[in-house]
């Protein structure tokens, strides 16, 4: 799937685990306060991206963590990570 990293199997494990945390009270629907997410992007773009890389997808990623209030965030991916610490979440693991 994607970049080939995860394969079908581990994929449809996934989102599995994620529908049972779900069900659990692990994990909750939560509204995305759209506008407030783009132009929070966006300042992330102009404050960090240039320097750091980050595609849309970290900008957005990292937009809607602190749109909701988040401390910490977690990710693996690099460029997510260095954006997510350099706009003030705690990064993990």
């Amino acid at each position: 799937m994607g970049r080939g990293a995860t394969t079908e199997q581990q994929c449809r494990a996934a989102f599995r685990d994620i529908e049972e945390d779900l069900r659990n009270g692990l994990l909750i629907h939560a509204p995305v306060p759209w506008p407030d997410v783009f132009r929070r992007a966006d300042y992330l773009s102009e404050q960090h991206a240039a320097r750091q890389g980050q595609r849309t997808i970290d900008l957005l990623h990292v937009a809607i963590a602190l749109e909701s209030g988040a401390k910490n965030f977690l990710s693996f991916d690099r460029r997510q990570r260095r954006l997510a610490e350099a706009a003030g979440l705690k990064v993990k693991p």
